[in-house]
This record gives C-alpha cells, sequence and structure tokens, in this order.
C-alpha cells in the first residue's frame, strides 16, 4: 500500500487541496469473484473521516489465482484539515468487511495533512467556496 502525493511520489505529508492518490498492491492466493477493496482515513482521535471500496463505487474486481495487480484510488482534491491521520485497507466480500474479510490492515498508514498556501482555514474539512459582494448605494 502507498500513499502517493500529486507527482505520484510515496509520501508521508500531503497538501490540504491537491490530488493525492492511494495504491493497494494485490495478489490472490487463490481465485476471487467480486472482491471488494476499500479504505478508511481516520483523524488523530480515530474517527472516521471518510471510507469506500470498489462496490460503493461500482468498480467489481476479479482476481485469478497467482494474479498481482495494482488498484489505485485517486482524490482529486484532499479537501482535509491540517493535521495527522491514518490509513485503513481491507479487502473483502460483498459492500462490508462484516460478509468475509479476506484481509484488513488497520493504521497501515500514518500521514499528516499541511495547510496549503493558496486557500486557509481552520477545521476539518477544505470546503469550496466562492465569495461574492454587492454594493448597494
Amino acid at each position: 500500500m502507498q500513499l502517493l502525493n500529486e507527482k505520484g511520489v510515496e509520501s508521508k505529508s500531503l497538501f490540504s487541496g491537491e490530488q493525492c492518490a492511494i495504491a493497494v498492491h494485490l495478489k490472490a492466493n487463490e481465485g476471487i469473484d467480486n472482491v471488494t477493496i476499500g479504505f478508511l482515513l481516520r483523524d488523530r482521535f480515530g474517527q472516521d473521516i471518510f471510507g469506500t471500496n470498489t462496490i460503493n463505487l461500482r468498480m467489481p474486481i476479479l482476481l485469478r489465482s497467482g494474479e498481482q495487480c495494482r488498484l489505485k484510488f485517486i482524490v482529486d482534491e484532499l479537501n482535509l484539515g491540517p493535521g495527522k491521520y491514518t490509513l485503513t485497507v481491507a479487502a473483502h466480500k460483498e459492500d462490508t468487511h462484516l460478509h468475509e474479510c479476506y484481509q484488513w490492515v488497520d493504521a497501515v498508514k500514518s500521514f499528516e495533512v499541511v495547510a496549503g498556501k493558496d486557500f486557509i482555514f481552520i477545521g476539518l474539512s477544505r470546503l469550496k467556496l466562492m465569495f461574492g459582494l454587492n454594493r448597494h448605494d
């Protein structure tokens, strides 16, 4: 598993608002129909911030025995506030890991989000804003 910055380089520090990717390397010891790969981001307090998986994204995966592949979840804008986070990944059947979990790695990566220079804010979420001002006499 790798956490990649906007340049595609593995990193432990990412800028708020920039693109990043979560790359998951898979190797099937046996054939699996419709394996689900998911990830979960947690903040420093262990609170779930965001998670999804290939079933939620309507991208079922079939792996043949012995097959290896690399799956990338691309985050167009990492709209998180500055702070420390962890990344958990899982491979399972159906929509949640509760059905049949093949692999679960909790807090496999720790990383930090640092403030971008283009947009200063406080809090956990970087919301996209537009600003308007109408002057009246």
